[in-house]
């Protein structure tokens, strides 16, 4: 049977001239958005110090933009110096979300000689430093806030904003993925507090002192076998032993990027049960959770 022209619906001139105008802009601002990639043959760079924070950036930012974190998985950030390859890698980030570790004054100065426009942004601003370690009278901050994911939240909404910045085109992506990330912490922030409801024991043993914000948020008693950046001596040992058996520990958690063969002495001595944990990671959230479901189980 024949088409019916009456069958056939008819979309007004001025609505379709609309329509196509409407989809038009959204094109070019897409084109616009991506034009310097598709000149220079690659995405927007964003730069973070840590792989966590190189975690939340690709999910605020998706896959459009390349993520680079000047410590790469694996290392210990305290000691981490990076090499002229690293340099070259992070050479051109347009923003570069900082934590405040020792390379990276030393290492900014680097990279605005050869890129002047590079903003920085410092992640500890809003947050309430703890005290860290101490040598020869020089004291300073613990890094670690990332382990509360109280403070991640506040870190998400600042890194949001900075990116929206950054990429205006991009802003209602970017802030869409902001409100599902802080959902998510929220979300994980809860989960932590019903783990730890059942637990009777409140204090656990690290090989190095990460989790210290992680337990002040929960109300925990972190003892650390690594005494002031360094390996304990046989007094400190003695030391640590009495408080271990005082707070009753019943888990020691180990970090791969760290010494922990004094945490393994101490655990095989007092048949503690050892979990590995890697808080340094981009699978960080998983970590945190999995420190307070091994503590709900005391």
């Amino acid at each position: 049977m024949p088409l019916s022209l009456q069958a056939i619906p008819i979309i007004p001139l001025r609505l379709s001239i609309k329509i196509e105008y409407n989809l038009s802009v959204k094109l070019l601002k897409i084109l616009l958005f991506f034009l310097p990639i598709f000149l220079c043959g690659e995405k927007p760079s964003v730069m973070v110090t840590i792989p966590p924070y190189a975690q939340l950036a690709r999910e605020l930012v998706g896959d459009q933009v390349e993520v680079v974190s000047v410590v790469p998985a694996g290392a210990d950030m305290h000691t981490f110096e990076p090499t002229p390859r690293q340099v070259d890698a992070t050479l051109g980030a347009q923003i570069w979300f900082q934590v405040g570790e020792h390379f990276e004054k030393k290492l900014e100065k680097t990279l605005k000689n050869h890129n002047p426009k590079l903003q920085t942004v410092d992640l500890k601003q809003g947050v309430e430093l703890m005290g860290g370690t101490c040598s020869h009278g020089h004291c300073t901050s613990d890094l670690h806030f990332w382990l509360d994911p109280i403070i991640l939240k506040t870190q998400v909404k600042t890194m949001g904003a900075a990116l929206c910045q950054l990429f205006p085109e991009s802003c209602p992506e970017i802030r869409q993925r902001e409100a599902s990330l802080l959902a998510q912490l929220t979300l994980l922030d809860q989960q932590i507090r019903r783990n730890l409801s059942s637990s009777s024991k409140k204090t656990f043993l690290v090989s190095h002192p990460s989790f210290s914000y992680f337990a002040k948020r929960y109300g925990l008693t972190q003892l650390s076998v690594e005494h002031e950046g360094r390996e304990p001596s046989p007094r400190e040992i003695t030391r640590l032993l009495r408080r271990v058996k005082e707070h009753q520990v019943a888990v020691v958690f180990t970090q791969p990027q760290f010494n922990n063969k004094g945490a393994e002495i101490l655990a095989k001595q007092l048949n503690l049960k050892v979990v590995e944990v890697d808080p340094y990671s981009a699978s960080f959230l998983d970590s945190i959770e999995t420190v307070s479901k091994e503590l709900g189980k005391e």
